[in-house]
């Protein structure tokens, strides 16, 4: 009972497809650049590789282990 509930609390915050938000490296790159010059203009999709999870999604592994037909 405890731990299921713990899990619902937990699972909660993950996404089944967790593709990386580009609008937060973006973020995190303009703060950075308030204090390292040049930072802030770096491309965020530089930071971010999402050929692993295209994979995964494309082989329909992901639904799959979520219980989804494809």
């Amino acid at each position: 009972m405890i731990l299921d509930r713990a899990y619902k609390f937990s699972a909660a915050d993950y996404l089944m497809k967790p593709y990386p938000s580009i609008k937060r490296i973006e973020f995190t790159l303009q703060d950075l650049g308030r204090n390292k010059p040049g930072i802030a203009e770096l491309n965020p999709l530089r930071f971010a590789d999402m050929n692993l999870l295209r994979e995964l999604e494309a082989s329909g592994f992901i639904d799959r282990i979520y219980g989804k037909k494809t």
